[in-house]
């Protein structure tokens, strides 16, 4: 290793499946539950509109006594917005929107 740059600290199974295990508790499974839905929209959106997502998930921790910590978790997402698009004519008398041109003549016996 060269100098300069610091050994990250081996994170063990065993923490990993403590965080899991937390995690899944929280609000009896509904932040796990709400984090999964919103990667789902996440990726949908992100495939769909070739545009990024981003999934955030917040735990905050506090201290209740000297054993014990609360933790309150909270997701968001932030999927791009899906827009629909349609073009039309603009009267240029009345300003309205038309699906046909306003002068455009109609041929006899077409609807």
């Amino acid at each position: 290793m060269s100098k300069g740059l610091k050994m990250k600290e081996e994170v063990l199974a065993s923490e990993i499946q403590a965080f899991i295990n937390a995690f899944q508790t929280v609000g009896n499974g509904e932040i796990a539950e709400e984090t999964a839905k919103n990667l789902k929209k996440c990726v949908k959106a992100t495939m769909l509109q070739e545009k990024k997502s981003t999934l955030t998930i917040k735990l905050e921790i506090s201290k209740i006594s000297d054993d014990q910590i609360a933790m309150v978790g909270t997701v968001s997402a932030k999927v791009p917005e899906t827009q629909i698009k349609t073009g039309f004519f603009v009267n240029d008398r009345t300003f309205l929107p038309s699906r046909n041109r306003p002068e455009q003549q109609t041929l006899p016996g077409a609807i």
